[in-house]
């Protein structure tokens, strides 16, 4: 069936991501927690619905957090809606997404510094402990959406093995630092990262949440085995 996502927005919390419905059309969610990872990897082919639901995903996060900022890194041009839409920052173009990845570790980075200075352990800490009056502009949660991910691993092994090598050091970076930074990193892919990239803590970090996948063998042979 077709649902309407405006039907549900008045029943949406903030800091809550909205996954889907079930059968009886009861929204499932799942809680964003400042100090936990909160990344997502939605994986499938073509045609399975991956840009519905990360655009869903953007749509209702970036209305109920008003003070959050979010970035998408759009290879394919399939969110061009949200190229001049406030608090979103957009790349299209492979130069701009990976300097836009660039700045997001630099960001990441300069908040993980700022917690490490006052001693404390994520941006959740930050925010109960530190006077609202006194937060430093930059440090706010981020929602950073990468589309067809394992489309810009192509592309950059075939531009360079450097730039290809940075995308990967970068992804690693925003999820493995990104746990306390407030960081939560939606990744889209088409085909198992095994055969483009292979990283342990990219692989567990992610919560892999699948459009085909009839058992829970065929999830775990899409991250583990190639073919």
């Amino acid at each position: 069936k077709e649902v309407r996502l405006n039907d549900y927005l008045s029943q949406m919390l903030p800091s809550t991501r909205y996954l889907g419905v079930n059968e009886k059309r009861v929204l499932i969610s799942d809680p964003i927690q400042l100090s936990h990872a909160n990344h997502v990897g939605g994986f499938w082919s073509t045609w399975t619905g991956k840009s519905i639901f990360t655009s869903g995903l953007l749509y209702s996060l970036y209305l109920s957090n008003p003070t959050w900022s979010f970035s998408v890194a759009d290879i394919k041009w399939d969110f061009s809606f949200a190229q001049d839409v406030k608090r979103i920052r957009y790349a299209s173009d492979l130069d701009e997404i990976l300097q836009l990845l660039d700045q997001k570790v630099m960001h990441v980075q300069s908040i993980h510094s700022e917690l490490k200075q006052l001693r404390l352990a994520n941006l959740e800490e930050y925010f109960k402990n530190i006077p609202e009056k006194e937060w430093k502009p930059f440090m706010k949660p981020e929602v950073l959406f990468i589309e067809e991910y394992s489309y810009l691993l192509d592309l950059t092994r075939e531009l360079a093995w450097t730039a290809h090598a940075n995308l990967v050091m970068n992804t690693r970076t925003l999820i493995q630092i990104g746990r306390s930074a407030g960081y939560s990193l939606v990744l889209s892919l088409q085909k198992p990262l095994a055969e483009s990239v292979w990283s342990t803590i990219i692989k567990d970090m992610l919560k892999v949440i699948s459009f085909r996948a009839s058992s829970t063998g065929e999830v775990l042979a899409f991250w583990e085995k190639t073919g």
